[in-house]
């Protein structure tokens, strides 16, 4: 399993998957919101979302698992 961590603390502003979803190599996932800027966090492997630990509004800290993915 690859576990997806947020690169920066930041409010999640756009989930693009839900647990199940299948993902190709650099999907967007997940969309951080740090002060004015839009951060886009892609999936790193090719596979089946096993958990989504984010919804939208969240507040994340940086290396926190957002997104597993087998």
């Amino acid at each position: 399993m690859t576990r997806i961590e947020s690169p920066v603390a930041g409010t999640v502003v756009e989930v693009h998957v839900k647990t199940g979803d299948r993902v190709d190599k650099d999907q967007h996932l997940f969309v951080v919101e740090l002060g004015k800027t839009l951060l886009i966090v892609r999936a790193t492997i090719a596979g089946v979302v096993q958990d989504v630990a984010v919804k939208l509004g969240d507040l994340i800290q940086r290396d926190s698992v957002a997104v597993t993915i087998k």
